[in-house]
């Protein structure tokens, strides 16, 4: 009741109600019974049995014995990179969910610099403000001196409270506005941060999904199942393009998928059939 994943081989005594997932050899001594089996390698049970279990090969099974008379028949395929299929329908998803959220980060970055672009505007509005206040009020000061009245000196002076007023208040916006400021940037920081690691991290998964590839291509399937002593009625064998059920109990069998021409009326086509021998 066993769940393994492996990037190597599994070895076993026995194999029960498990489901195995790995990229090479599954080495079984005695039983293989009600599991799930894909591996990227062969799989072997050296002197025991395979019963009513589904198992996926890719270089091939061999066994002493597939099935029992009171058991389910077992589903064979061989020739099929199961295994591969799976890792890379993983890589896929996970490449996808990393471009999902590089979007998003860049979707934030744009926003963040929309922002921070509208507080450098406010900054050049509030020190243009702050700049003419207080160019006018040495303006002013110079006109208290050829004021002709206390009337006149008294509403220089309010016009000069007021343009300090306003030069500090400029400068309040602004130091809250360079605040904000030196935020988004440390945001902006951030971001790119998490994109970087996120650009790693996908590199590295199309870089797992290229060797994957080409691991595959390196290593063709072999579409044979060799059965050492009997095979129980019933039992499916499927290649990459042909299956076979088996219509008799057997002894000493191959089963290979091979590629032969066939003459259909006149014309002649590949076609995959499933041929059965005695080892």
């Amino acid at each position: 009741e066993g769940k393994i994943y492996a990037r190597g081989n599994v070895y076993a005594k026995y194999i029960l109600n498990s489901d195995i997932v790995c990229m090479g050899d599954v080495l079984v001594q005695k039983e293989i019974v009600d599991s799930t089996i894909e591996s990227s390698g062969t799989c072997s049970i050296a002197t025991g049995k395979l019963i009513s279990s589904k198992v996926s090969s890719k270089m091939g099974i061999s066994a002493r014995d597939i099935g029992t008379q009171m058991t389910s028949p077992s589903v064979i395929k061989v020739g099929h990179d199961a295994f591969t299929e799976r890792e890379l329908a993983k890589n896929k998803a996970a490449v996808a969910d990393i471009r999902a959220q590089i979007e998003e980060l860049e979707k934030n970055k744009a926003e963040v610099d929309e922002r921070n672009a509208d507080l450098q505007r406010e900054i050049t509005e509030l020190a243009h403000t702050q700049d003419r206040a207080q160019l006018e009020q040495r303006e002013v000061h110079a006109q208290m001196g050829e004021a002709d009245s206390d009337a006149d000196r008294e509403a220089l002076k309010e016009r000069i409270a007021e343009l300090k007023d306003a030069a500090e208040n400029a400068e309040e916006n602004l130091d809250i506005c360079f605040e904000k400021t030196e935020s988004l940037e440390l945001l902006v920081k951030k971001i790119d941060r998490d994109m970087d690691k996120l650009i790693r991290e996908q590199d590295t998964l199309i870089q797992e999904r290229n060797n994957l590839v080409r691991w595959a291509k390196e290593n063709p399937g072999k579409a044979q199942v060799v059965v050492d002593g009997e095979i129980l009625s019933g039992t499916v064998v499927k290649g990459k393009h042909s299956e076979y059920t088996v219509e008799k109990t057997s002894r000493h069998l191959r089963i290979t998928e091979i590629l032969f021409k066939s003459d259909d009326g006149g014309d002649q086509r590949t076609v995959y059939q499933m041929k059965v021998g005695n080892y």
